[in-house]
């Protein structure tokens, strides 16, 4: 049986954890609401460039040219090569946050019959980099997770140096991009999103009404004017992404908090019941010892 000393120290080690893990649900779910903040205003943004694209390319004939936009069709072009973005984390406790979109993202390269050496693999998340590495495919690169929103700029600027200094020897270079993205609560789907290339001819279509009855203009060059509008909105994808990933990290997080927080508490009852069990039964051996006594004192 164990002693009340001991008992003791599990409840006070255990009411510790209680509290850690409640701070860190609390900062899991403030987190998420900048995040979710953050995704809502990069929608309304990148509308605005869709919309910019659509004004510049409406006008523009492509002579049946049609750039690639299926993320799991075969490659096509001299050299087969993509750049795999993955979004993970540098922590743990969030569940199978890493896992799952490790998982998401071999089941589709591996999908493109493309081999591993002709992958390059930038990952941002310690986390998700070792599960990568278990899978022997090497990583080119390794970011840290930004610890707030003001840290997702320097983070893709990162990402688009790795970007260009590839595409330089390599025209025919796709770039993918992974992430986790809140669905309904805590619950996390996975994403992808083709970066490069660009399906410029879907924005001859409006795709969305155009908010005004003028007809949209220009006055800079159409060449610069589409060139600062495809960065921009290469820029967005990237952005979305790691605000997505980065809500999604929270929200899975929460959950995990949220799970353990419920068997500390079982626990916590189960390890108190058994105290004051043993208290009792301690005072009634005491009781009884005491009780023994004064019978053999009177005799």
């Amino acid at each position: 049986m164990k002693t009340l000393e001991t008992l003791q120290r599990k409840i006070n080690t255990a009411e510790k954890l209680f509290a850690t893990v409640k701070t860190m649900k609390t900062l899991a779910a403030a987190n998420m609401k900048q995040y979710d903040k953050a995704v809502e205003s990069l929608g309304q943004y990148h509308h605005t460039i869709e919309l910019g694209l659509q004004a510049v390319l409406q006008d523009v004939d492509f002579s049946g040219e049609m750039l690639q936009d299926n993320p799991v069709s075969p490659f096509s072009g001299e050299t087969q090569q993509i750049m795999a973005i993955v979004f993970g984390s540098d922590h743990g406790f969030a569940g199978r946050f890493n896992d799952d979109i490790v998982s998401f993202a071999f089941k589709i390269l591996n999908e493109t019959n493309i081999e591993k050496d002709h992958r390059v693999v930038i990952c941002i998340g310690e986390q998700a980099a070792s599960r990568i590495l278990y899978r022997e495919q090497p990583v080119e690169k390794l970011f840290e997770v930004p610890n707030s929103i003001s840290g997702i700029n320097p983070l893709i600027h990162k990402i688009l140096l790795e970007i260009e200094s590839l595409r330089i020897n390599n025209q025919h270079l796709q770039v993918w991009l992974f992430y986790n993205k809140p669905a309904y609560g805590t619950m996390v789907t996975q994403e992808i999103d083709m970066i490069i290339p660009i399906e410029l001819t879907k924005y001859q279509v409006p795709r969305s009404q155009w908010p005004s009855r003028s007809t949209p203009i220009y006055t800079i060059e159409r060449g610069k004017l589409l060139s600062a509008l495809i960065q921009q909105h290469i820029f967005v994808m990237l952005y979305g992404g790691a605000a997505f990933s980065l809500a999604a990290e929270n929200a899975s997080r929460l959950a995990a908090m949220q799970l353990a927080s419920k068997n500390i508490e079982e626990l916590l009852v189960a390890i108190q019941v058994e105290f004051r069990q043993n208290r009792q039964n301690a005072i009634t051996e005491e009781l009884l010892d005491i009780a023994a006594g004064a019978m053999a004192f009177e005799t």
